[in-house]
């Protein structure tokens, strides 16, 4: 009797956690503002993206540069989605319910970043659609039936894109309120970079500083596409990748940890 008891506990967290990550799924796809966002963010990029490539007068131009041009606003977005999808409940999930298990966290935050995951290929390789046939009257070559040169860093950038939403829907997780979550998320995507890129210039160039750039969340997004961008220090594709995950990692455990001491803090509060 205990051992069927002990087998059907894991079976019954697995298909709780396939419930929650149902239900984010069929939420994000129900929420307007899920749709909003993602035709505003469409919109830009690939409304961006043809800009540049009017814009663009030489042939050696690579043409995924091009198409990746302005994805930095892009995956700060979606970091900003992940953090205001968050409901208002410390910890994202509610309190007491078996939605306050890792395999539920691990199963919304999933639901959220495939959401964003699929939303961004779509635009992405709808920018490459777009933009493909000004590219080519320009000279400059976008072979759209090649997996390797073209839609395999789509794949990348779409990855990214997740990625950093979920890091944004850690962070709200931990955070009180969703005006403190966008904050925090956009100083740590896009504010913090551009201070350690002032600090560096303010303090001689010091090498240290420089190499600070290359582990920060939206610098590591972006060598998961290019590893080869000027300007930065550079890891590879495989490092930024792994680095990117430890951020998300980290952040979510930090939030898993946040929502038990609220569900501890809320066991003794006298009733």
């Amino acid at each position: 009797m205990n051992d069927a008891s002990h087998d059907r506990g894991p079976q019954r967290s697995m298909q709780e956690d396939a419930v929650v990550f149902r239900a984010e799924l069929v939420r994000s796809a129900r929420a307007g503002s899920t749709w909003v966002a993602a035709g505003i963010i469409a919109a830009i990029t690939i409304g961006l993206a043809v800009v540049v490539a009017q814009a663009v007068t030489g042939a050696a131009v690579p043409a995924m540069q091009v198409v990746f041009a302005l994805v930095k606003p892009a995956m700060i977005g979606a970091g900003i989605c992940g953090a205001i999808s968050v409901g208002r409940t410390p910890g994202a999930l509610a309190v007491g319910s078996p939605s306050s298990r890792p395999g539920a966290h691990v199963a919304a935050g999933a639901a959220f970043g495939t959401a964003v995951f699929v939303l961004s290929a779509a635009t992405y390789a709808g920018s490459v659609l777009v933009v493909s046939p000004i590219l080519t009257d320009k000279g400059i070559g976008l072979d759209a039936g090649s997996f390797g040169a073209t839609w395999l860093p789509v794949f990348a950038a779409a990855l990214s894109t997740a990625l950093l939403g979920v890091l944004g829907r850690a962070i709200g997780s931990v955070l009180p309120s969703r005006r403190t979550a966008v904050i925090t998320t956009v100083g740590l995507l896009f504010v913090l970079p551009l201070t350690v890129d002032l600090g560096y210039l303010l303090a001689a160039r010091q090498q240290w500083i420089y190499d600070l750039t290359a582990v920060l969340p939206l610098a590591v997004a972006k060598n998961v596409v290019f590893a080869d961008e000027p300007g930065t220090a550079q890891l590879p594709s495989v490092v930024a990748l792994c680095t990117l995950v430890a951020w998300v990692l980290a952040a979510a455990t930090f939030a898993w940890l946040r929502s038990r001491a609220v569900e501890s803090r809320t066991a003794q509060t006298p009733r």
